[in-house]
């Protein structure tokens, strides 16, 4: 399903009717079930990656594999995959500046919820982060390897208290 700029930063009132009327929100969220402002909820994944980043992922048009033993290698993808509009068993899209290590950097620096970015850095940074450049379909097993060095990257940073 294409979208158009306009329709990434807005949400429906109803999720599962798909002829509901678009509903503008701040930062393209709505409110809590609870009734408080999304704004005051702390950034997670989904705040950044758009719910269509599989199929740019696939528009992009290429893939790593394996070439030898440890060395990926950037192939054309192919027909099929492109066709079905699902990623292979075994590979993963890749991020490769990724959300999760932007919402590290930006809880280094004390914004934690949504509400303390300001709406127009929002939105760059959901553009930059869902870029064709930026995604890569790799295999799975590189990409729980960056996973988890990530991981222990931001918990040394914490607990050094460095910034990077």
């Amino acid at each position: 399903m294409q979208q158009d700029f306009t329709s990434r930063y807005t949400a429906r009132k109803d999720f599962s009717s798909p002829s509901s009327v678009p509903v503008k929100y701040k930062y393209g969220i709505p409110p809590a079930p609870n009734g408080s402002d999304a704004g005051d909820r702390p950034l997670c994944r989904e705040d950044f990656v758009l719910p269509d980043h599989v199929k740019v992922a696939l528009d992009k048009g290429t893939m790593f594999v394996f070439a030898e033993a440890s060395d990926l290698k950037e192939v054309p993808l192919a027909d099929s995959i492109k066709e079905s509009g699902v990623i292979p068993p075994g590979y993963s899209i890749d991020f490769i500046i990724s959300p999760e290590r932007i919402i590290s950097v930006l809880n280094q620096v004390g914004i934690k919820t949504i509400g303390q970015l300001p709406e127009e850095t929002y939105h760059e940074m959901r553009a930059t982060i869902n870029n064709p450049s930026n995604l890569s379909i790799i295999p799975t097993s590189v990409y729980e390897i960056k996973c988890q060095l990530q991981a222990q990257t931001d918990r040394l940073v914490l607990v050094s208290g460095k910034k990077s």
